[in-house]
């Protein structure tokens, strides 16, 4: 197998965590300019309350750089090592899969329910990918 396919999982991840990047970005500055919150209270976040879009994009957007950054190092420690799999590479793109599911479901309805399924499924497989790599990286 290819030991450079582990990584292109990685481009649509990080190509999710920049739009919410910039999503974040242009709906504050929205915010900002229709007066719905000063720009004052972006100085230390404590100056009035955030608008509830932007509260949740926010949020978002700190989840997105809370969890994948494992993804990340698991897909350069699987490349680096060699221990690529068919496996390895399925759990990575459903990671990606799941991680763009909880992304649709938390910016659009927000049903908690099945936000709380789609991130639990991530979490999931990211535990099988380290599981796995682990476990490859034992028997070298």
């Amino acid at each position: 197998m290819q030991n450079t396919l582990i990584l292109y999982p990685i481009f649509p991840m990080l190509a999710l965590t920049v739009y919410v990047l910039f999503r974040t970005f242009f709906m504050r500055l929205a915010a900002v300019k229709s007066g719905e919150i000063s720009y004052k209270y972006y100085r230390l976040y404590n100056e009035g309350e955030e608008p509830a879009a932007c509260l949740k994009n926010s949020r978002h957007l700190n989840n997105l750089l809370e969890i994948p950054p494992l993804f990340y190092i698991s897909c350069i420690l699987i490349y680096i090592t060699g221990i690529n799999s068919l496996t390895l590479v399925i759990c990575a793109w459903l990671f990606v899969l799941t991680r763009f599911i909880h992304s649709y479901v938390h910016l659009g309805a927000n049903n908690v329910r099945n936000r709380y399924r789609s991130y639990a499924a991530s979490i999931c497989v990211l535990i099988v990918i380290w599981v796995v790599t682990l476990i490859s990286i034992l028997t070298l």
